[in-house]
């Protein structure tokens, strides 16, 4: 499945914002870095529990950023789901599992 379709399937099971190659120069303190495959902003829990299952479902690679303060991204971007953690208020991992 392509980009698209992989965005179109997810967006079908979250509430949260999905969009194709955005740029992460909007999403860093630099200002710096290529486009994103999928970028998704979760828009509470559950939907970060979809995401991640999706995500292992069709195997693509996740990339998880919070604020973008510490973090460069290459000009080529990045492969893959990027979830931006940045509007959750609360996030417990349990061992290997989201909880």
């Amino acid at each position: 499945m392509n980009i698209a379709g992989l965005a179109e399937a997810l967006q079908k099971q979250v509430l949260g914002s999905v969009k194709i190659n955005e740029f992460m120069s909007r999403h860093t303190t630099w200002h710096i870095g290529g486009p994103a495959d999928i970028f998704f902003t979760p828009a509470h829990r559950e939907d970060l529990k979809k995401a991640m299952n999706f995500a292992n479902v069709y195997k693509v690679p996740i990339t998880i950023i919070g604020g973008g303060s510490n973090i460069l991204v290459s000009d080529e971007g990045i492969r893959g789901l990027v979830i931006n953690l940045c509007g959750l208020k609360k996030i417990v991992f349990g061992g290997e599992a989201l909880i």
